[in-house]
C-alpha cells in the first residue's frame, strides 16, 4: 500500500513538471479577455462566503465592489457596477482561481490546474489500459508536447475541464470502480467541470446517452454507473441554478443568458433571413442589427470595430432580445430548415477539423464591463509574458498541434475500421471509441449551438492522442505476445 502510494506521488509530481513547460516558456499565465469576468465572478462568490461567516453583508455581489481580496492583490477596494451579470462565467471557477491566486501570482492558478490534472491523469491511465509508470510517463510526455493540453492548463480558463468530464464518464461507465473512493473522485470531477463550465454539462449528458444507446443491451448492468453520473450531473445543474438566483436575490439582477443559439443562427444567414422578412413590422429589438448584416456570431455578440455588439447595448435591450431569441431562432429553422442543416453540417464538420490557439496571442482586453483597474496587476503580469512580447509564436504551436490533432484522429479512425485485423482488445475499442465520439458531440455542440473557433477543438484534442496511444500500446503487446 505504502509502495503505491509513494509511486502515484512521484508520477503526480512528474507529471506535474511535465505540465507546466508553457508556464515555464511563457513566465506566466495566459490570460484572455474572457477571464476578468471569470473572476470578478469569483471574486463575488468569495465575499459572499466571507459575508456568511462574518455576519456583515458585503456590498461585492449587491455592487459588484472588490474588497479585502482585491486590496490583498494589490489592487483597489472597489470596481464599477456592470451593467448586467452575464451567464456563461462560472463563478464557481473564479472562485477556485482567486484561491489559488492567493498562494503567488498567477502562475499559481496554472500549478493548481496542472497538479489537478496530474491527479486525473494518475488515476485515469491504469483505466485505460497503461498501467506502468514508464509508459505513463511517455504518455503525459506525449500529449503534454505534441496535444494543447498543456497550453490549455497555462490559460485562465476553465476550458481545460471539459476533457476531464470525458474521461471521468468513461471510467464510470466502462470501469466502474470498486471501491467507493475513486468512485467519488470521479463524481467530483464531473460536479466539478459542470460547476466550472456549462459545456460540460451538455458534452457529459450526449455522451452519457450515446453509451447508454451503444450498451442499451447491458444497461440493467450499468443502472448504477447511469444512475451516478446523471445525478452527479443534476447536482451541477442545480449548484449553477442557485448561483443565479443568488446573484438575483443579491443584486436585484437576474443574470442574463448569452444568446449563443440566435447569434449561431444569424451568423449561419437563417436567422438575419427572417429578420430582413419580419423587421420593423414584428418590433423585435433585434431589429436594430438589420442594417449591419452579414454578421458572424461573435460580431452579433461582440462588435467590432465600428459596430455595436449585443453586449455593448443598453440592458432593457440586451434582455429583450434574449427573451425573443427563441420565436427568430424556431422561424428560421421552420423556413429555412435546407440552408440551417447544410451550415449547422458544415459548421460541424470544420469544427472536428479545425484547431489553433492563434487567438490566445492578441492584446489583452478584459471584459468591457468591468473596471479594469482591479485586473491592472494581473493583465500587466500576463502581458510580461513571451507570448504578448511576440517572443513565442502561437501560429507555429497551431500548425504542430494541427497536424498531431489530424494524424491522432486518422489513426484511431484507421484503428476503429480494421480493429478486427489489428486484433484490439475490447478496452482500447472502448476508449478509442468513446474519445471520438467525445469530439464529434463536442464539435455538433460548438458548430450547432455556439461559436465557431479553433480553440474549442484543440482545448479536447489531447483526447485524441490519448485514444491513439492506447491503440499503439495495445498493437505493440499484440506483436509481442505473437512473438513471444
Amino acid at each position: 500500500m505504502q509502495k503505491s502510494i509513494m509511486i502515484r506521488s512521484t508520477l503526480v509530481t512528474i507529471f506535474v513538471f511535465l505540465l507546466i513547460w508553457p508556464l515555464a516558456l511563457n513566465r506566466t499565465a495566459i490570460l484572455y479577455p474572457d477571464t476578468g469576468r471569470y473572476l470578478m465572478n469569483g471574486l463575488n462568490l468569495w465575499h459572499a462566503i466571507d459575508a456568511r461567516h462574518t455576519g456583515v453583508r458585503s456590498t461585492s455581489l449587491a455592487g459588484n465592489t472588490a474588497g479585502a481580496i482585491g486590496a490583498s492583490q494589490g489592487g483597489p477596494t472597489s470596481v464599477a457596477k456592470p451593467k448586467v451579470t452575464l451567464g456563461g462565467r462560472s463563478p464557481y471557477y473564479g472562485a477556485f482561481a482567486w484561491g489559488a491566486r492567493a498562494f503567488g501570482g498567477l502562475g499559481t492558478i496554472t500549478i493548481a490546474q496542472a497538479l489537478w490534472l496530474a491527479l486525473v491523469l494518475v488515476v485515469a491511465l491504469p483505466e485505460f489500459g497503461l498501467r506502468r509508470p514508464h509508459t505513463q510517463i511517455v504518455t503525459v510526455a506525449a500529449i503534454s508536447m505534441i496535444s494543447p493540453l498543456a497550453f490549455f492548463i497555462d490559460v485562465i480558463m476553465p476550458d481545460v475541464f471539459i476533457g476531464v468530464v470525458v474521461v471521468a464518464v468513461f471510467v464510470l461507465w466502462y470501469r466502474w470502480p470498486r471501491t467507493w473512493m475513486p468512485r467519488l473522485w470521479w463524481l467530483f470531477n464531473i460536479l466539478a467541470a459542470v460547476l466550472f463550465h456549462t459545456s460540460a454539462l451538455l458534452l457529459a449528458v450526449l455522451l452519457l446517452a450515446c453509451l447508454a444507446l451503444a450498451e442499451h443491451r447491458s444497461w440493467q448492468n450499468r443502472r448504477h454507473q447511469a444512475i451516478s453520473i446523471f445525478s452527479a450531473l443534476a447536482i451541477g445543474l442545480c449548484g449553477s441554478v442557485a448561483m443565479d438566483l443568488a446573484i438575483k436575490h443579491a443584486t436585484g439582477r437576474a443574470v442574463t443568458p448569452i444568446p449563443y443559439l440566435l447569434a449561431r443562427t444569424i451568423g449561419d444567414g437563417t436567422a438575419a433571413r427572417v429578420l430582413r422578412e419580419d423587421c420593423p413590422a414584428r418590433g423585435y429589438a433585434t431589429c436594430r442589427f438589420v442594417n449591419q448584416f452579414p454578421l458572424t456570431e461573435n460580431e452579433f455578440l461582440w462588435g467590432r470595430p465600428g459596430l455595436v455588439g449585443w453586449n455593448q447595448i443598453d440592458p432593457s435591450s440586451e434582455t429583450a432580445i434574449v427573451r425573443e431569441q427563441w420565436p427568430i431562432v424556431f422561424a428560421a429553422l421552420t423556413r429555412y430548415p435546407g440552408q440551417q442543416l447544410s451550415r449547422s453540417a458544415h459548421n460541424l464538420v470544420w469544427m472536428f477539423f479545425t484547431l489553433d490557439v492563434d487567438e490566445f496571442g492578441y492584446s489583452i482586453k478584459l471584459d468591457h464591463s468591468l473596471d479594469n483597474k482591479l485586473f491592472d496587476a494581473q493583465r500587466i503580469e500576463a502581458e510580461s509574458g513571451r507570448i504578448y512580447s511576440q517572443h513565442l509564436t502561437l501560429r507555429l504551436l497551431s500548425v504542430i498541434w494541427h497536424i498531431t490533432y489530424i494524424v491522432a484522429v486518422s489513426f484511431v479512425i484507421v484503428a476503429l475500421l480494421f480493429r478486427r485485423r489489428l486484433r484490439i482488445s475490447r478496452l482500447t475499442l472502448q476508449v478509442a471509441s468513446t474519445m471520438l465520439l467525445a469530439l464529434v458531440l463536442s464539435a455538433a455542440i460548438q458548430g450547432v449551438l455556439g461559436g465557431v473557433w479553433g480553440r474549442y477543438t484543440a482545448r479536447i484534442a489531447w483526447l485524441a492522442i490519448l485514444a491513439a496511444i492506447v491503440i499503439a500500446v495495445d498493437i505493440l503487446r499484440g506483436r509481442t505476445r505473437s512473438l513471444s
